[in-house]
């Protein structure tokens, strides 16, 4: 089961999407500088971590829903209803969050 606020490390089972409930919003943070936080939202799943996701602007991506270290440092289950996951730094990342 997806607890708000954990930082994903790999797919938990017993989801309707490969283990994260559809409609998940996740919280990416990519290796870019500035460093920069975008939210994602569970549409579909394709195969162990790799999910459909729409952008808070309805781009839709198929991504791996785990850090890479190549190119998403970290990823977080927002909590339900917006706000922060626990587990983020809130260190002034920009944001392209709220989808």
């Amino acid at each position: 089961m997806a607890v708000p606020g954990m930082i994903v490390a790999a797919a938990p089972n017993g989801g309707t999407a490969g283990g994260l409930p559809l409609g998940t919003e996740l919280l990416f943070r990519y290796n870019t500088m500035p460093v920069e936080d975008h939210g994602r939202i569970i549409v579909g799943h394709v195969d162990a971590e790799e999910y459909i996701m729409v952008t808070p602007d309805a781009d839709q991506w198929i991504e791996n829903a785990v850090p890479d270290a190549v190119d998403v440092s970290q990823v977080w289950i927002r909590p339900a209803g917006g706000g922060m996951p626990a587990a983020h730094p809130l260190d002034g990342a920009l944001s392209h969050a709220r989808c």
